[in-house]
Parts: C-alpha cells; sequence; structure tokens
C-alpha cells in the first residue's frame, strides 16, 4: 500500500528506536507496516487503533510529507472549566436562565 525509499526507512526505524512519544511510535510503526505491506486491519489490530486511523495517518504522509507528518499538531482537550470559568457560569446561569 505504500512503498517507502531506504533513506525514509532508515529514519524511521531510528525514530521507532527511540520515539518521543507513543503517538509518535504509532505514526512510524504505521508507515512501517505499510511498506512492508500488511493490510491496514492487520496493522489497526496489532497496534490498537482504528483502520481509519491507518488510512489518515498514510494519506498524511503521502499529502504533507515525513516532516509535516510527524510535527505533533495535536493538543489535548482537556475539557475542564478553570474555577474563574466555572464561576462566571453560574453567575450567568443565574442571572439570565434561573432569575
Amino acid at each position: 500500500m505504500l512503498e517507502l525509499d531506504d533513506n525514509t526507512r532508515r529514519e524511521l526505524k531510528l525514530l521507532q528506536k527511540r520515539p518521543s512519544n507513543k503517538r509518535i511510535y504509532i505514526k512510524v510503526t504505521v508507515l512501517l507496516m505499510l511498506d512492508k505491506g500488511l493490510s491496514v486491519q492487520v496493522i489497526a489490530d496489532f497496534l490498537g487503533i482504528d483502520d481509519n486511523t491507518v488510512y489518515r495517518y498514510r494519506d498524511s504522509y503521502i499529502t504533507n510529507g515525513l516532516k509535516d507528518y510527524l510535527a505533533s499538531n495535536y493538543f489535548q482537550y482537556n475539557g475542564k472549566l478553570t474555577d474563574e470559568e466555572k464561576a462566571r457560569l453560574v453567575a450567568e446561569l443565574t442571572e439570565y436562565l434561573y432569575p
């Protein structure tokens, strides 16, 4: 499904041996497994990710190249309001929704 050149393959194997985080390890491993000819389903099952993630990673690599593919533009959503935000929300609800 994907054919890597020798230099890219070597670079990915080095990154795989000392990844900066789990997400990078998975992204690198997806490319190496695709290069070996493994199916998307096998890769997804082996790495514990969704098969759509494998397709998305492959497409991102093809479209953006290795550097941008590995760039971490991911920001984890915390989902929690700060104490100040909670206080403002309570004030707004109290004033306008539950007067």
